[in-house]
């Protein structure tokens, strides 16, 4: 995979709000996650790199998974914790495979 350099600089930093539905083998919601944090470092081995919770998360390198988050409040529904006007957002979906 090649990334864009110039394209990858501009969104170390950001504030990332990440969306994952997690679905079983049948297709079937089991479960929903949010969390936030700072990308840290994106590349073609390790991925999109966020700093979260004092952790490291990685998610596929996939830059066309993000966009801009409209200014505002967001709320992570399983923490409580409030996130004032993140700078991008991306959602996932997570699926087992069938057996």
């Amino acid at each position: 995979m090649v990334l864009d350099e110039r394209l990858v600089a501009g969104f170390i930093g950001k504030t990332l709000l990440i969306g994952i539905t997690d679905l079983d083998a049948a297709g079937q919601e089991t479960g929903r996650d949010q969390l936030f944090g700072t990308i840290v470092r994106i590349n073609a081995a390790e991925g999109i790199v966020v700093e979260t919770a004092g952790r490291e998360f990685k998610l596929p390198a996939d830059m066309d998974s993000f966009r801009v988050a409209p200014p505002g409040d967001y709320r992570v529904k399983s923490t409580g914790e409030l996130v004032v006007n993140p700078d991008l957002l991306c959602t996932w979906i997570r699926a087992r495979p069938s057996s």
